[in-house]
């Protein structure tokens, strides 16, 4: 189990249990942990993978980034919210992460994809 919590204030926190994530590695996380990010507008959560959506329109994603998953190349994983950039070089108004692909709309309405998105 993985999810996130995002309070008021736009600061974003995550959690997991045994089997996924640092988890696997043996770093159960049992305590809410506070993410190095700040202004967080949206989170969206899949299977192994989180994606966060800054107020400026930023995207970061963490996790796991089996097929490539986290839009982020040249990475197995990423462990903090790595930054993801945008096909279009535009900014993103709103994300959604699946089972094994991530999915964001950019301000000038193209959808980017990345991942296994079949499923």
């Amino acid at each position: 189990i993985f999810t996130q919590q995002l309070p008021f204030r736009g600061d974003a926190f995550q959690f997991a249990v045994p089997g996924l994530g640092d988890a696997a590695k043996g770093k159960t996380i049992y305590q809410p942990t506070m993410v190095e990010l700040r202004n967080v507008a949206q989170i969206s959560a899949g299977t192994d993978h989180s994606l966060f959506l800054g107020a400026d329109g930023n995207l970061y994603a963490s996790g796991s980034n089996a097929s490539l998953k986290l839009g982020v190349p040249d990475i197995t994983e990423a462990s903090v919210p790595t930054y993801v950039k945008s096909s279009q070089n535009g900014s993103f108004v709103d994300i959604s992460a699946g089972d094994s692909h991530s999915l964001a709309l950019d301000r000038n309405l193209h959808v980017n994809a990345w991942g296994n998105t079949a499923d």
